[in-house]
């Protein structure tokens, strides 16, 4: 009977499923079903928009089965009851009789983003950060707790609290004993690091997870910044080197691993050397975009314009993505280089119309764009345009770039 309620179910006869599932709590009272059978009923009012009779159901499961993870689960669910039913501030109380009534439970973790989601809802500061430093206070043995402390950490990093986010993985680091999410703590620690500038720091971590943990994960994702930084700090053999590595890891890297090889080639100028791995790339997915402006990267150096502008407009009229931006500047370039300037300041400032959220590109194609301006001997836009870098993305190699073109005019 209780499978034949299950079955119900499944084929979404949700009055059908009820009636037999209660009906097997009466005629089954001692099943070693009967918890999940009670909550199962309670479960189906959830999904179907019944949210108080689902949350009648749930208190039911609390009062017959206390002390279990059934009725942990039921309260947890309360919450999510009274969350969609728009009620948070019980939401709210219901999430945190999780905490405090069920300490031990899987549903800790669960039960303070429901406080969050709650809160960010009835439009009050978040607390829940709060809370989860009160409950690992209390609880600090907890099975719970490590997981609990890595949240913590995390949700310093999602609140964009670096430091602070620094400062709670390396005491992570330090204290943990389980092995199993040290490496997204090293990495997560790493990214502290990029967004604080401290960049060696965060190449350290970087080849902490490569080294120490090869079957991570996360080795992949490092191997890719540490490629990435490596290029950004004109060291384009190591860039190459990590790309290789990458290369080597799972499928799902290696087109990304085929461009960072082919960039730090076309960095050295080596552009057969780039060509075949852009080639590569585009081999192993025929319609990767990046491997397509690569491509067109080694079209503008060999003069053969036509070719580059066949690959980069159509990423540039559909790719709304970083690989978008990239290929409308280097449209830019091919106009400039062709000594058709007023068709490169257009695509130049169509970088910063469609893709204004990719500051380094826009940046890039503001500075051209000048350059532009000043080819066609308008000086006044050359100054605004320039004026408009320096003010808009100060502390960029472009702004620098631009302050000495303004103090040169």
């Amino acid at each position: 009977m209780y499978q034949m309620a299950n079955s119900y179910y499944r084929d979404e006869q949700t009055y059908e499923a009820v009636t037999t599932f209660r009906r097997f709590l009466r005629i089954y009272p001692y099943s070693q079903f009967v918890e999940q059978a009670q909550y199962n009923i309670a479960y189906i009012y959830l999904n179907t928009g019944n949210y108080t009779q689902a949350v009648e159901e749930f208190q039911e499961v609390i009062n017959k089965y206390p002390n279990t993870e059934w009725a942990a689960r039921a309260q947890y669910n309360i919450g999510d009851a009274y969350y969609n039913a728009g009620d948070y501030k019980k939401a709210i109380a219901a999430y945190k009789d999780v905490m405090e009534g069920y300490p031990q439970s899987e549903y800790i973790i669960e039960a303070v983003n429901g406080i969050q989601y709650s809160q960010m809802s009835l439009g009050q500061p978040d607390s829940s950060s709060a809370i989860l430093e009160d409950f690992i206070a209390d609880h600090p043995q907890t099975s719970m707790a490590d997981r609990l402390r890595f949240r913590q950490a995390d949700n310093r990093m999602q609140s964009g609290n670096y430091q602070a986010a620094i400062d709670e993985f390396q005491q992570y680091i330090r204290i943990t004993n389980n092995q199993e999410l040290l490496p997204d703590a090293h990495f997560n620690l790493a990214n502290a690091y990029e967004q604080t500038d401290q960049i060696a720091k965060a190449v350290d971590e970087y080849e902490m997870i490569v080294n120490e943990f090869p079957d991570s994960e996360r080795v992949g994702p490092s191997l890719a910044s540490l490629g990435r930084i490596a290029f950004s700090r004109v060291n384009y053999k190591q860039s190459f080197k990590y790309f290789s590595q990458l290369a080597e890891q799972e499928q799902k890297y290696r087109g990304e691993a085929y461009i960072g090889m082919g960039n730090a080639q076309l960095a050295m100028n080596n552009l057969s050397e780039a060509e075949k791995y852009y080639q590569s790339a585009l081999d192993n997915d025929s319609g990767y975009a990046p491997a397509k402006v690569g491509l067109a990267k080694i079209a503008i150096e060999r003069e053969d314009y036509q070719r580059a502008q066949e690959l980069l407009s159509p990423i540039a009229e559909s790719n709304t993505t970083e690989v978008g931006a990239e290929a409308q500047y280097y449209l830019g370039e091919i106009h400039q280089q062709q000594g058709n300037y007023k068709q490169a300041v257009k695509a130049y400032a169509n970088v910063n119309i469609l893709y204004e959220a990719f500051s380094n590109w826009v940046a890039k194609a503001l500075l051209r764009q000048a350059e532009s301006y000043i080819q066609m001997g308008q000086r006044g836009e050359a100054r605004s345009t320039l004026n408009t870098l320096i003010e808009d993305y100060p502390g960029t190699p472009q702004a620098k770039d631009a302050q000495e073109l303004l103090d040169s005019q």
